[in-house]
């Protein structure tokens, strides 16, 4: 594997701890976006209520193997790859019991979910409040998105697209978290 020197003006460095945002590709995009008439903002401007539930001694099992008044745990199998629709009924379930302890750990309306634990990051949007319980994984962060400041469906696919690559990874190794 060969290493690769970019050589940047001091005035570029900003804020940022991850060197791959500093890739060639992603600053040539931003200085697109930069130079057009599109709005840029940081993500935490556009949402609100940001939160990740941690669990302790989760069990989950498989959707066929519970008894039904097992509560649905969303997990990001549970999502489409567009983002656009999430399985609410889920493919696993934890006890009544277990679901209890975490009342923080529900599924919340207008509600942005990115994954930010392990490989292939994916985002979604699940517009209204479950109907029924749902608890959301700790592998997945949410906040409420700000729907008078950005179309929540227009976000997800901004965070889906190639350039946001860089703010998942970021908000997988807990930077942005």
């Amino acid at each position: 594997m060969m290493a690769s020197i970019v050589r940047l003006n001091a005035q570029r460095l900003s804020d940022r701890l991850d060197a791959v945002y500093y890739h060639p590709l992603f600053l040539d995009n931003e200085d697109r976006l930069k130079s057009s008439s599109i709005k840029i903002s940081r993500l935490k401007n556009i949402v609100k209520e940001g939160r990740r539930s941690i669990y302790f001694g989760t069990e989950t099992l498989e959707n066929d193997d519970v008894p039904n008044n097992w509560i649905p745990f969303l997990t990001a199998d549970d999502f489409w790859e567009n983002g656009f629709f999430v399985n609410l009924n889920s493919c696993r379930r934890v006890s009544p019991k277990f679901a209890e302890q975490y009342p923080k750990g529900q599924l919340r309306g207008n509600e942005l979910l990115v994954k930010v634990k392990g490989p292939n990051q994916i985002t979604a949007y699940n517009e209204m409040p479950p109907e029924n319980r749902v608890l959301v994984s700790g592998t997945i962060w949410g906040a409420l998105v700000k729907k008078e400041q950005v179309d929540p469906h227009y976000l997800v696919s901004v965070l889906s697209c190639p350039y946001a690559v860089i703010a998942r990874s970021r908000l997988r190794t807990n930077l942005n978290v």
